[in-house]
């Protein structure tokens, strides 16, 4: 005899792993669509407390598609700015890429988003005061 609960354990598991796989391939048509990049693979990134953050691989490199779940528009934008100005003073930071019309930000099922390219790293809790003054 089957467990009814076991049974729902599974229904569950396997409901969770189809709205997960239908995320994902939301994100692979949006980065297709929006940046005519072509993803070979992609990975959720458990670091993001405020965002969603995934890895993403395609044939011209790694990225990071950020969705942004509860910073405010103007908090976004300043973020934005910021790594722009960062970037164009070659401070080694994210480069933002743009859409194919050459916009910062997309839509990602009624969230802003945005692609960067990937850093290789792990975040750092500590820093002394040489390596701030680097």
């Amino acid at each position: 005899m089957v467990d009814p609960l076991a049974m729902t354990k599974v229904a569950y598991v396997l409901c969770l792993y189809d709205m997960i796989s239908r995320d994902l391939k939301n994100i692979l048509q949006t980065i297709h669509t929006q940046y005519g990049l072509r993803v070979l693979s992609i990975a959720s990134m458990r670091s993001g407390v405020v965002n969603k953050n995934y890895r993403v691989h395609t044939k011209e490199g790694a990225y990071l598609f950020k969705i942004y779940t509860l910073k405010k528009p103007d908090d976004i934008r300043f973020e934005i700015e910021a790594l722009n100005m960062l970037s164009a003073s070659d401070f080694p930071s994210p480069r933002l890429i743009k859409t194919r019309g050459g916009l910062a930000l997309v839509n990602y099922e009624e969230k802003p988003a945005v692609l960067y390219r990937y850093i290789d790293g792990a975040p750092k809790d500590v820093w002394n005061l040489s390596e701030l003054e680097e």
